[in-house]
């Protein structure tokens, strides 16, 4: 097996062997000795070698660094060198490829007349490729002027070559009606030598022929001042005639040898380079029939297929034929309209059965492409479609629709838009929707300056996703408003109709009739999905997807097929103008209401799975990262269920917001501040306080912390979590006390205090319990003070009765009253007071309860506080019930709602005194409720 050498010279000099990169060589002239005689086949004088290799030194010196360098050559290449004791060569036979003599060679048969043969074009496109850079760039040799004067001249040789051979490839690009092909390059040739007028003339023309004619011009002017600083000189006549050719539009593309029913709009267009590279590739593979570019009106589909189709035309014997399908047909039009295009007149009337033969007839024999436009009119038939591709074999088959044919041999182009700069960009003006809106605002404002105004169309790019019509119909208003306004106008989804352009299609003339026809082609529904969908701002997954919208899979894969949703790796997304357009739907759909209980319902459970899995609370906190932007965005919720949400999700998020979104926490709590509280259920009231306590201790505010503690004690006292409440206690033992440990932190006792107060929360908040516990323990060993003792005492009793740990619970807060025993009306007494009713109650324990309740009911006066009093009132009313009392329970009842009416009317300071209201309905039911006159 005959070894292969790969030697490199057009750009950075490597040598390969069987695909290994040879590297052990002694010097660079090793390797440029190897090369030279690689490009020069035959014997070589090895004194003459000795001599071009090292002109500066002695025969003598340079003959012993010859024979240094040969050691080291054969080293490596021995089985591929002949050497003597005279001459040095390499063997005929040996499989020794250089990419320059590659280049040379073909280069100089296609130029010598090899382009006008079929495949010429690729063929040189593929020389072209072979020059990475100029012969032996970076190659620098020292004491070897013969050396270098050889690396120079067949360095510019190769280079003039190379030029040579750009001009003719953009020209058979021209002849051949490869204008894309054309234009890339035509850049590539301007690029080497930006001062030749021969390169500055073909990329005026290929950007003409790619209907470019405003950007030639440009590039006229830029040659034009290009010539001036730096030669101080002008273009040539035929730069200049070539010039005004084209602003006078007397310059037209070559006609393309091959029939063509193509034509290129007269409008600006913008390759989405990314699109057409994979079509080309596609429609070049043989196995693709039936290609369909499909996706949103507005994408760009008609513009693709067109300049696809244009593009091709000379691949196909038989030419390329374009049908466009109205609103108002149908499949049974289809054989009728491509027999027109195909030019077949059937003689008489000829019904759709007829046509179809006649087509199929004329297609069996044809080779040609034919695009059709639309095909979303007459979806779900395509048989006909189907009839071609059997019957014809050498047809291949275009298709531009909103969504797939659905058919066995389709291959798919899912189109996304334009591409678009991200607002950090470093060259936002390169992208395809900056550029587009470019062009479309100087065909009619020739004033526009994209540099003047590059952040606003940014913007306007980012708002509209790259959406090609809605970038032409932003852009046609900047003759007549400001582009802050264009951007106000998308975002509040305004009616936006194109100026001066009722040619178009009417569906096509303004953004809103354009997602209005895209709406009215959906399914029921889809159209019901699409509206749920709405609710994400951000991306969303599958999950989320299926339990919180509802949305079937057969739904959600109709979507992506129609380009509505787009799908990145294992995440969902809405097109942003299809997004704003569904929101406003949702703003008037009933399923609002059974939205957000299900997105509630969902967001409470996976966040519950986070501490169920028992994780460490980094853990859990990175969880919420990837969660939080759909977690916290309720803007779409109705305002009445806004705070029942926000509140709903603090059980899970308040530990985040202090550890992982410290910055965020003061938006977050001035959110709170603003949920009205008036309309709060009791238990939500409840734990609003206690988040804004939380949320105030965490900025410093503990003035603020303490009035949120206070109203508590004042408005809401029963029917709250126990973890809730457990939180509570432990928050009144920071701030409630007369002093309390973190008021001096330089104390290390304080320091130690306020950390495991912190620690105790997190591990409240992550459901940790038993470590809670322990915290509470450590924290109880720190303090002297009553009150920091109860409420400790009394978190870790909330945390027993949470789990239904009744008798630990009442141990707990037993203790903790007791500790306020020497404490006169703490107002914290009456939270454990109404506790103590809760767990007694639960026990059963009827003595007990009435205790705790005579005095609730004595702090409640004491305090003068009519809020806490109608909850307990309500409170002993329903225990009542659950103790099978239902008389008295009425009477309590009675009187809980005389004393609403009065503390209602203002009238509180008349009531009789409460243990009067106590003595009177007990004595009605003594047996039923035995309450001591000196417990009441």
């Amino acid at each position: 097996m005959k070894t292969g050498i790969r030697i490199c010279t057009l750009g950075r000099l490597t040598i390969e062997r069987d695909g290994e990169m040879a590297e052990k060589f002694v010097s660079t002239k090793a390797m440029l000795l190897f090369v030279y005689l690689a490009m020069h086949p035959g014997e070589h004088n090895r004194r003459r070698l000795a001599s071009m290799l090292w002109s500066e030194t002695t025969d003598e010196q340079a003959l012993k660094n010859l024979r240094t360098v040969l050691s080291n050559l054969r080293q490596q290449m021995d089985d591929v060198l002949f050497v003597s004791h005279e001459s040095l060569a390499i063997d005929p036979d040996a499989v020794v490829t250089v990419d320059a003599l590659e280049f040379e060679t073909g280069s100089l048969h296609m130029l010598s007349g090899g382009s006008g043969a079929p495949g010429a074009l690729k063929a040189m496109q593929a020389l072209a490729d072979l020059y990475k850079g100029g012969f032996l760039a970076g190659t620098v040799v020292r004491d070897a002027a013969d050396l270098d004067e050889w690396i120079l001249e067949k360095g510019q040789q190769l280079e003039s070559l190379y030029m040579r051979l750009l001009l003719e490839i953009v020209e058979t690009a021209h002849r051949q009606a490869a204008y894309d092909t054309g234009l890339n390059v035509a850049r590539r040739l301007v690029s080497l030598d930006p001062l030749w007028d021969v390169a500055q003339r073909q990329l005026m023309r290929a950007l003409t022929y790619n209907n470019r004619a405003s950007e030639a011009l440009q590039q006229y002017d830029r040659f034009v001042t290009l010539l001036h600083d730096e030669l101080d000189a002008s273009p040539d006549d035929e730069t200049t005639a070539l010039a005004e050719q084209i602003r006078s539009r007397a310059i037209a593309p070559p006609q393309s040898p091959a029939r063509s029913a193509i034509v290129l709009p007269d409008m600006p267009f913008i390759e989405p380079v990314e699109d057409i590279q994979i079509a080309q590739r596609m429609l070049n593979t043989p196995q693709c029939r039936l290609l369909t570019a499909f996706g949103i009106s507005g994408i760009g589909k008609t513009a693709l297929i067109t300049q696809l189709a244009f593009q091709r035309q000379e691949l196909y014997g038989d030419g390329t034929f374009m049908v466009s399908i109205n609103r108002d047909q149908t499949a049974r039009d289809l054989p009728g309209l491509i027999a027109h295009a195909l030019g077949i007149e059937p003689a008489g009337q000829a019904d759709h059965t007829v046509l179809e033969a006649l087509v199929l007839e004329r297609l069996r024999a044809s080779h040609l492409l034919l695009v059709l436009d639309n095909f979303e009119v007459i979806l779900p038939e395509t048989g006909f479609i189907q009839r071609i591709l059997d019957e014809s074999a050498r047809v291949q088959v275009l298709v531009g629709s909103q969504s797939p044919l659905n058919m066995f041999r389709e291959w798919l182009l899912p189109l996304k838009g334009l591409s678009v700069p991200s607002a950090d960009d470093a060259a936002p003006a390169s992208y395809e929707a900056v550029r587009l809106f470019e062009l479309t605002a100087q065909r009619i404002n020739p004033r526009f300056s994209l540099m003047d105004n590059l952040a606003s169309v940014v913007r306007i790019c980012q708002l509209v996703d790259g959406l090609p019509l809605a970038i032409v119909i932003a852009a046609g208003w900047t003759q007549v408003v400001p582009l802050q306004k264009i951007i106000d106008n998308i975002m509040e989804g305004q009616e936006f109709n194109l100026p001066l352009q009722q040619a178009l299609p009417a569906h096509h003339q303004s953004l809103e009739m354009m997602l209005e026809y895209t709406w009215n082609t959906l399914s029921p529904a889809e159209q019901h999905a699409l509206t749920a969908l709405s609710i994400f701002n951000f991306t969303s997954d599958l999950d989320e997807i299926l339990h919180i919208c509802g949305v079937e899979l057969a739904t959600l894969a109709a979507l992506i097929q129609r380009s509505l949703i787009q799908k990145y790796d294992d995440k969902y997304r809405m097109h942003q103008l299809v997004w704003r357009y569904t929101r406003r739907k949702l703003l008037y759909s009933d399923q609002k209401e059974t939205l957000e209980r299900a997105y509630l319902a969902y967001y409470t459970r996976r966040l519950a799975q986070l501490y169920e899995a028992q994780l460490q609370p980094h853990d859990i906190f990175v969880s919420m990262d990837a969660l939080y932007g759909n977690i916290w965005h309720f803007d779409w919720m109705s305002r009445a269920f806004q705070p029942v949400y926000m509140l709903s999700m603090s059980r899970f998020l308040m530990s985040y917001w202090e550890v992982a979104q410290v910055e965020a926490s003061s938006a977050i709590r001035r959110q709170f501040e603003l949920i009205p509280q008036a309309d709060l259920p009791r238990e939500l009231g409840f734990l609003l306080n206690v988040q804004l306590a939380r949320l105030y201790l965490l900025h410093g505010y503990r003035d603020s912390a303490s009035a949120c503690l206070t109203k508590i004690m004042r408005e809401h006292q029963t029917d709250t979590e126990w973890r809730d409440l457990s939180l509570f206690f432990l928050i009144c033992a920071q701030v409630m006390a007369p002093k309390t440990l973190d008021d001096d932190l330089a104390d290390s006792t304080g320091i130690i205090w306020l950390s495991n107060i912190r620690l105790a929360r997190l591990l409240l908040d992550t459901r940790d319990d038993d470590a809670a516990r322990v915290v509470l323990g450590s924290l109880l060993a720190l303090v002297e003070s009553s009150v920091q003792r109860a409420g400790l005492l009394a978190a870790v009793a909330a945390v027993a009765a949470d789990h239904a740990d009744w008798d630990g619970a009442l141990e707990g807060l037993s203790a903790a009253l007791a500790e306020l025993s020497g404490v006169p009306d703490s107002p914290l007494a009456l939270p454990l007071q109404l506790a103590l009713m809760r767990v007694t109650a639960h026990l059963g324990q009827q003595d007990a309860f009435c205790r705790h309740l005579s005095s609730a009911l004595r702090l409640c006066a004491a305090l003068n506080l009519p809020a806490p009093l109608l909850h307990v009132l309500d409170f002993w009313a329903r225990t009542l019930i659950d103790w099978h009392e239902h008389d008295l329970a009425i009477l309590v009842q009675e009187t809980a709602d005389a004393l609403h009416a009065q503390v209602a009317s203002a009238q509180w300071g008349n009531l009789p005194a409460l243990g009067d209201i106590v003595r009177h309905v007990a004595s009605l039911s003594p047996d039923c409720f035995p309450l001591a006159d000196s417990r009441a």
